[in-house]
């Protein structure tokens, strides 16, 4: 940030600030004290004003920020229709920087390091990700399908899986056991999800899956269900959860909501 890199910018940077006001308790982030809901408004009313610019030209940053606003706006139940049009505008961009197919023949055209590769594999599955989780809940069709697509679900970065995690206002009185933020797996095994996801939408919910008939309709729903086990089953120990364990630890909420 302060020497101006090629992955910063103003208007991540003030995503990243509206994101994270939501959860602070902070009244001087709140445009209004009495509203929590208010919270981050002159970060959103910035991020508005550096967008229309970052739009001439495809960046990674911007595709960073919009995927961040997405999740925020929508998160926060406040502009649905603006979070799915960024979600849009993001995959576009993804597309138009290259970064849905990757071959070690274009990384070496591009000069790309060991870096860069790792930030635009991560941005791509963050994207493919968003596209399907915005397209689930606002009962849209998908933009970014896996058919189209090759890039390795696999990160070369492992450092901040084992970062410990502690839950935000956790009350000091209350103990909560150490416990790692177990990041990279779990974002892994998110969009290991997603791709089933996808399946479901286009087979199950997509308006030209009623001409398959009730026979086909249910042989993919069979199918499904058994790759859904399959995935359950082969989830990392870590990231598997039982409450009717009495000793088991509630995991973080990022891996408890994967189950």
């Amino acid at each position: 940030m302060a020497r101006g890199g090629p992955y910063f910018s103003k208007l991540l940077l003030n995503a990243i600030y509206f994101g994270a006001s939501k959860f602070s308790p902070r009244i001087d982030v709140r445009s209004d004290p009495d509203d929590p809901r208010s919270a981050g408004s002159v970060f959103r009313h910035r991020t508005k004003d550096l967008l229309m610019p970052a739009l001439e030209r495809s960046d990674i940053t911007t595709v960073q920020a919009l995927l961040i606003l997405t999740n925020s706006l929508f998160a926060m139940g406040q502009e649905k229709s603006t979070a799915w049009m960024y979600a849009g505008i993001a995959v576009r961009m993804i597309i138009d920087l290259g970064m849905h197919v990757e071959d070690s023949s274009s990384n070496k055209k591009r000069g790309l390091a060991h870096e860069d590769i790792e930030i635009r594999r991560r941005v791509f599955w963050a994207g493919y990700v968003v596209d399907k989780i915005q397209a689930l809940y606002q009962g849209r069709p998908i933009s970014l399908q896996a058919a189209t697509c090759q890039v390795p679900l696999q990160f070369l970065d492992q450092y901040e899986e084992e970062e410990h995690w502690q839950p935000v206002g956790f009350s000091g009185s209350v103990h909560y056991p150490e416990h790692p933020t177990y990041s990279v797996s779990t974002f892994t095994s998110l969009c290991r999800l997603c791709l089933l996801i996808e399946q479901t939408l286009n087979k199950i919910y997509a308006v030209q899956s009623l001409k398959r008939g009730p026979d086909g309709l249910l042989g993919d729903v069979e199918k499904l269900h058994e790759e859904l086990g399959q995935w359950y089953t082969f989830l990392p120990a870590h990231l598997k959860f039982d409450p009717s364990s009495p000793n088991q630890v509630v995991p973080p909420p990022q891996v408890l909501s994967l189950l």
